[in-house]
């Protein structure tokens, strides 16, 4: 069949001399239109050698089986190949704008994208308001989210360009790559209560100056902000009530060249789990307060732990776990049951304390109902504290 054909010319070598340097239809077909499914692999070859499907032709690219969510090949190279529709897996895919200005041209040649999953366009430094023009074409097509900086995302309550693609339904991850220096030393996601651009509130007095961290979740989701990627490897540093909320509201990112701080103030309580500081890669916690801080795992399932552990690893010293307490901390496990009580201390005896240690968790604890033989009609059970001090202990 022509997909047998088509994989046997893209597995031969040379494929850049069939174009001989210049741009080339490939016509699987000659007089007779057909469908034909490539993958990414052979889509990039294609793109390199420069070869274009026929415009009768109707082509799939299978995005299922791209390495990990991410298409190498941009969306003007997709468009300019000819591909008429991308299959996309339930982990959805992201892909680039591609270089170059928006053309008329281009608006009309969009492959529609599956609905398998969500599909994320990263926009590079292209203007907003290029891509403005564009953007109920690209909704239409299938794009869910787009990727941009702090500066292209400019002032949300009274750019054009931002809300012609909000209103198309779009909406934005945006990529903290460099902040303004707080009064710390270190740039502060909490300086204008969120994001900056060019050192300016981006959203412009939006917000009450009473508002609770609920109303700014949710004006940052109407105003188009889906997510806030920290990718920058300056230390940032987080409010606590900040980082907790933006984190549970699935707003709040970062990647793993990002240094990140949580700023506790003098609580006693951290809002910011253990999970979730893992799951932010979290390089240090900053405390005022006179005692360990209470920081609660955010899991009821105690076999998590080691798999937290491992997000805290420090690379500059390989085995070992960065110190993020300097102050101490106790991790609370919260209501389990007595087998997971055992199972905790087996995985604290197992090496898991020295782990916590280094990071400057000086005691785990687990509250557990005991249960009680009694009579029919009875009251509550019981509920003791187990509290196990994972410091290291003075010989003798």
């Amino acid at each position: 069949g022509y997909s047998d054909e088509l994989n046997a010319l893209l597995n031969t070598t040379g494929l850049e001399q069939l174009s001989q340097g210049m741009d080339a239809v490939l016509n699987l077909g000659a007089a007779v239109d057909v469908s034909v499914t490539i993958d990414e692999t052979q889509a990039m070859g294609l793109i390199n050698a420069g070869l274009q499907f026929a415009s009768g032709d109707e082509i799939t690219l299978n995005a299922d089986n791209a390495e990990g969510t991410h298409l190498g090949s941009s969306l003007k190279q997709l468009a300019k190949l000819g591909v008429d529709a991308v299959t996309v897996g339930a982990l959805g895919t992201e892909l680039a704008f591609g270089e170059g200005a928006v053309t008329g041209s281009f608006a009309g040649s969009l492959p529609s994208f599956g609905d398998g999953g969500s599909v994320t366009l990263n926009l590079g430094q292209q203007d907003l308001n290029e891509v403005s023009p564009l953007a109920q074409v690209l909704a239409d097509a299938g794009i869910d989210h787009l990727t941009v900086s702090q500066e292209q995302l400019g002032d949300l309550s009274t750019d054009a360009g931002t809300w012609a693609l909000i209103n198309a339904g779009l909406d934005f991850n945006v990529v903290v790559d460099a902040m303004p220096i707080g009064v710390n030393g270190h740039a502060s996601l909490d300086d204008v209560f969120n994001i900056m651009s060019n050192g300016e509130d981006v959203l412009n007095n939006m917000l009450e100056s009473d508002a609770s961290m609920g109303d700014l979740i949710r004006t940052l989701q109407e105003s188009g902000v889906r997510s806030i990627e920290l990718a920058t490897p300056e230390l940032v540093t987080v409010g606590d009530e900040l980082a907790s909320a933006l984190h549970s509201a699935g707003m709040l990112e970062a990647l793993p060249e990002a240094g990140v701080e949580i700023d506790a103030g003098s609580a006693a309580h951290l809002q910011t789990s253990f999970k979730a500081l893992a799951e932010l890669g979290v390089d240090h916690v900053l405390s005022s307060s006179l005692t360990p801080v209470h920081v609660d795992a955010g899991t009821a399932n105690v076999n998590d732990l080691l798999d937290l552990i491992s997000h805290f690893a420090n690379d500059a010293v390989p085995g070992t776990t960065k110190s993020i307490f300097d102050h101490g901390a106790e991790l609370d496990f919260g209501t389990i049951d007595a087998s997971d009580v055992q199972t905790l201390q087996q995985i604290l005896e197992s090496g898991a304390s020295d782990q916590l240690a280094e990071l400057g968790v000086t005691k785990v604890v687990a509250q557990y109902a005991v249960p009680n033989v009694e009579p029919l009609g009875s009251g509550d059970s019981d509920v003791d504290v187990f509290t196990m001090d994972i410091l290291k202990k003075p010989a003798g």
